[in-house]
């Protein structure tokens, strides 16, 4: 046990204890200890011996960094309100052009849900939201998320590369085309409104694009936050290979 009771007698009386004993008794106490002798000498009105500070929380982020394709290759069979047929779909890698645009000067809003008409949980308003599209890889968003604002079931999901997304739009162009004998609806125009992430497929439904899933670590970690993002951009990108859109 730490001498710290023999600093002051019952009698509270001190103990003749030179600072220099003190120190040597004490030099692997714990902090509080420390902290503790150091009120007690100030109050005696002697100078301190250790000024141990309380140490701030370690550098933990509040926020988690949530990548993925939002609907890369091709989809589950999809019914259309335009044509009422039941067949796959493709997005163009260009197809969200004029929304990225309209995002870029602030035109239109896009946002993140938490499932179809969830709690809103990033927005391209303000900057916790971003999308960027390529043609090996499609429409790919990061988003910024408070982990307040994800309940434990639902970051488990995302941390595992678990959580699937899916994307509110309305096509403005599209064709029904032949391939391999079978009926496919390509969309080459869309306008995009809104992202939802999938982790309960009871709840939420599974994502139509069986790629388009989301990876997730926390904003402190840049190599997971790095890893995850090529994590991401890879499955993306193989998707879009076996649909032929990397050729």
């Amino acid at each position: 046990m730490y001498p710290l009771a023999q600093i002051e007698r019952a009698d509270g009386s001190r103990a003749d204890w030179s600072a220099d004993r003190v120190r040597q008794a004490t030099r692997n106490a714990p902090a509080h200890v420390k902290r503790a002798i150091d009120r007690e000498r100030q109050r005696h009105g002697e100078a301190p011996l250790w000024n141990v500070e309380r140490r701030s929380e370690p550098n933990r982020s509040h926020h988690v960094v949530i990548v993925g394709a939002c609907c890369p290759g091709r989809s589950s069979p999809v019914t259309a309100a335009t044509d009422g047929l039941h067949i796959p779909e493709e997005i163009a890698p260009t197809a969200f052009d004029h929304t990225l645009r309209c995002i870029k000067a602030r035109a239109t809003e896009v946002v993140l849900e938490a499932g179809h008409g969830g709690d809103t949980l990033a927005s391209t308003a303000d900057g916790t939201l971003s999308f960027m599209r390529g043609t090996g890889t499609g429409l790919m968003m990061v988003a910024r998320v408070k982990s307040s604002r994800m309940n434990a079931e639902m970051l488990a999901y995302a941390m595992a590369g678990k959580m699937g997304l899916s994307v509110s739009m309305v096509p403005r162009r599209m064709e029904v085309v032949k391939r391999n004998g079978r009926s496919l609806r390509l969309i080459h125009e869309v306008e995009l409104k809104g992202v939802a992430a999938l982790w309960r497929a009871g709840d939420h439904g599974k994502a139509c694009y069986p790629a388009a899933r989301a990876y997730a670590a926390f904003e402190h970690d840049k190599a997971s936050v790095r890893r995850v993002m090529r994590r991401a951009g890879i499955e993306a990108n193989t998707a879009m290979l076996k649909a032929g859109w990397c050729d």
